[in-house]
C-alpha cells in the first residue's frame, strides 16, 4: 500500500499535465495486476512428494500447469520475488529530490500532519470523508467477490475476476476525454455510482445465479476504480501545495486503503456472518447492504462537494 502514494507523487512530480498523462501510466499497473491473475489462476504446480526441493524441480521443468494455482504455495515465492525485483528496479527511477531537500525536517512533517490542514477546506473534507466511507463497502468486494463469483460461475472464477482489470485499461485510457467532459466532481460521482450499481447487480444475480449480471458487476471495476480512485489521486495533486503533495497522497492511502478497508473488513465480515444461516450465505442481502451504504455516500458527496477552484466545470 505505501507504494501507491509514493508512485503517485513520483509520477505527478515529473508530469506536466497529470490529468492527461497519469491514466496511461497507471494503466501499466492494471496490466501487472492482470498478469498476476493469470499466473495465480494457472499456477505451476510442484509435486509435493518429489524428492527434490521445488526450485531444482522447477528448473528441470518437472512442474505442471494447473487451473487452480491459488491453492499452491508457490504463489508466495513468485510474489516475494516480484517485490524484490520492484525494489531493485526502483533504483533506476528518475531522480526526485524531496521538495524540502536541504531544509530542517520536523517531526510534524515526518508524521505528515501538514496534509491534515487540507481538511479545513470544506470540499476537500467531504472528498476525504467520502473516500474513507466508500472503502468500507469496498472491503466487501475485495474479500467476498471471489467467493460470490465461485457461487455463480465455479468454473471461470479467475477469468471473470480478471475482466475487471481488463475493463480498467479501457476506462483508464478514456479518462482524459472524460475529464474534459465531466470534471472532477462528476468523475468522482460516476465512480461512486458504479459501486452502487455493482453491488445491486450482485444482489439481483444471487438468487438465480445470473451470470451476465455477475460479469457486468465485475466489469464495472474499471469505472469504480478509475473514475473514483485515480481521479482522487489527481484531485489531491491539484489541491495540495507542492511541499506536502507526498504527505497528502500518503494520507489519502492511509484513510482509504488502510483505515477504510480495515474497518470495512470487520464490518462486512459481521454482515456476511449475520446473513449466513447453516453455512449458506444469503448473497442477496449480503450485497444489498453495501449497495445502500454506497448510495448514501454518493448522495452526501453530490450535495456536499462544491469545489469550484479545481476547474471551470466545478
Amino acid at each position: 500500500m505505501p507504494t501507491l502514494g509514493l508512485t503517485n507523487s513520483l509520477s505527478f512530480t515529473h508530469m506536466t499535465d497529470p490529468q492527461r498523462q497519469f491514466p496511461p501510466v497507471r494503466t501499466m499497473g492494471t496490466i501487472g495486476w492482470i498478469a498476476g491473475n493469470i499466473v495465480v489462476g494457472g499456477m505451476i504446480d510442484i509435486n509435493p512428494h518429489a524428492s527434490l526441493p521445488w526450485w531444482p524441480e522447477l528448473l528441470k521443468l518437472q512442474a505442471t500447469w494447473i487451473p487452480d494455482g491459488a491453492k499452491s504455495e508457490l504463489q508466495w515465492f513468485i510474489a516475494g520475488g516480484a517485490a524484490i525485483v520492484l525494489g531493485l528496479y526502483s533504483f533506476t527511477l528518475p531522480n526526485t529530490p524531496p521538495p524540502a531537500a536541504g531544509k530542517r525536517i520536523t517531526v510534524r512533517e515526518i508524521l505528515g500532519l501538514d496534509s491534515i490542514k487540507l481538511l479545513a477546506q470544506p470540499s476537500y473534507f467531504v472528498f476525504a470523508l467520502c473516500s474513507f466511507l466508500l472503502c468500507i463497502p469496498l472491503a466487501g468486494y475485495y474479500s467476498n467477490a471471489f467467493n460470490f463469483v465461485s457461487h455463480v460461475a465455479p468454473n471461470n472464477v479467475m477469468f471473470v475476476m480478471s475482466t475487471g482489470q481488463m475493463s480498467e485499461i479501457v476506462f483508464m485510457l478514456l479518462m482524459p476525454l472524460m475529464f474534459r467532459r465531466l470534471g472532477v466532481k462528476w468523475m468522482l460521482a460516476v465512480g461512486m455510482l458504479a459501486w452502487v450499481v455493482r453491488y445491486g447487480l450482485f444482489s439481483a444475480a444471487a438468487g438465480d445465479k445470473v451470470f451476465w449480471m455477475t460479469l457486468l458487476g465485475v466489469l464495472l471495476h474499471g469505472i469504480c476504480y478509475d473514475f473514483f480512485f485515480v481521479t482522487g489521486f489527481i484531485y489531491v495533486d491539484k489541491k495540495a501545495p507542492r511541499e506536502i503533495r507526498g504527505q497528502a497522497q500518503g494520507f489519502l492511502v492511509l484513510i482509504t486503503q488502510g483505515l477504510g478497508l480495515g474497518i470495512g473488513a470487520i464490518a462486512f465480515g459481521k454482515v456476511a456472518t449475520y446473513y449466513t444461516v447453516g453455512g449458506v450465505p444469503d448473497w442477496k442481502m449480503i450485497w444489498l447492504v453495501p449497495a445502500a451504504f454506497a448510495l448514501a455516500v454518493l448522495i452526501f458527496f453530490v450535495l456536499g462537494f462544491r469545489d469550484r477552484g479545481v476547474e471551470g466545470k466545478e
